[in-house]
């Protein structure tokens, strides 16, 4: 059973799922703790007070020490790296409503003394909800939990509890259904990045209200030279900020 955990920064990942690795003796493996602990990093952002991970170093250790394993947990509030593995189950923690939780949110962070860029960015990305849109690509049963909290931990873990039973009872898709239903590694998804990232932009326009429809067609070329120089840009910006840890 191979489980990843992700959500925003301080949204409850390390609560969940060290609690699900003691109850099903599961190792869990904590990213971005891993990345700093091993030096899997090749800077340091002082202005969004974190590291930038080193992904040859990050997969080399995932393909050698997490992916042979048949039990596992991954904590980490990014996921782009997992782009060609499959998994079990993804639990995905938000706190996007009510917008009190967003309060909630801030006032953990800065008890963490983060920095007010790294505040911010958190909160946005919270707000826009990005981490959902980018979980359908995996195909497999997502559960998603709201705010975690003592007084409602204990109904996810029971739900998260429920869904693995399913999963063993072959009444939800496994891992290894889904690899023979769209592919061993994802590829078809691998191959569309561009068009995905693409379309994933636009709806967040859309969504903020940031720009009209004609507005955001202009702001968001990918065809012609200019174009062309315009997308490789974006999408080496759109990796430096998906990248940092």
């Amino acid at each position: 059973m191979r489980i990843l955990v992700t959500g925003p920064v301080a949204s409850g990942k390390t609560t969940i799922s060290s609690r699900l690795g003691s109850l099903l003796n599961f190792p869990v493996f904590n990213l971005s703790q891993l990345i700093i602990d091993n030096k899997f990093y090749t800077s340091r952002d002082e202005h969004f007070d974190t590291y930038i991970p080193d992904e040859n170093l990050l997969m080399d250790y995932i393909r050698s020490s997490i992916n042979p394993l048949e039990n596992f947990i991954v904590d980490h509030h990014s996921f782009d790296i997992f782009g060609n593995v499959y998994f079990d189950l993804i639990v995905s923690i938000t706190c996007i409503d009510p917008q009190d939780n967003l309060f909630t949110l801030r006032t953990r962070l800065e008890e963490r003394k983060y920095s007010e860029p790294k505040i911010l960015e958190n909160l946005k990305v919270q707000l826009m909800n990005v981490i959902n849109e980018e979980l359908q690509r995996f195909k497999c049963k997502i559960i998603n939990i709201n705010n975690i909290s003592n007084e409602n931990l204990e109904n996810g873990i029971n739900e998260i509890k429920e869904t693995i039973n399913q999963i063993n009872k072959g009444e939800i898709k496994n891992r290894k259904q889904l690899e023979e239903e769209f592919g061993e590694e994802n590829e078809d998804e691998e191959e569309n990045e561009d068009e995905y990232l693409e379309k994933l932009m636009k709806e967040i326009l859309t969504k903020q209200g940031a720009l009209g429809q004609d507005e955001m067609l202009d702001e968001i070329q990918y065809e012609g030279e200019e174009g062309e120089e315009e997308e490789e840009f974006g999408e080496e910006e759109w990796k430096e900020e998906e990248g940092k840890v």
